[in-house]
């Protein structure tokens, strides 16, 4: 489901930047796609960690999903951090509007079945 959500946060990012283009200009679409990069790069750092299945105790498992948050957490403050140092031209609204929504999007993880088993 992760792989899933990934790939429905990249084209929602792919697609808010394109309206922003067309309403805005290509410093906004661009902080739009920074915003919702932010968030992808940081989802798959997520799905990466928590794809490495250590052990299949209890502690093993919960100490495998703490450590996978924190690196997502540290990740994407860093990532934000460096979009406004870096990044002068940025549209500050439009950046952090984006990065909420995709960050939204990543609840969806909890609606999207698993169809591994099929009849």
């Amino acid at each position: 489901p992760l792989y899933v959500v990934l790939q429905i946060q990249s084209i929602v990012t792919i697609f808010v930047a394109g309206i922003v283009l067309i309403y805005l200009d290509i410093d906004s679409a661009l902080s739009a796609l920074f915003g919702g990069a932010v968030s992808v790069i940081s989802s798959a750092a997520f799905a990466i960690i928590v794809s490495c299945k250590i052990g299949f105790a209890a502690s093993d498992t919960i100490r495998l999903a703490l450590r996978a948050e924190a690196i997502k957490v540290v990740l994407t403050i860093s990532l934000l951090w460096a979009v406004f140092k870096f990044y002068v031209n940025v549209n500050a609204i439009v950046f952090i509007g984006t990065f909420i929504l995709i960050v939204l999007i990543h609840s969806v993880a909890l609606l999207v079945t698993d169809n591994t088993n099929k009849r």
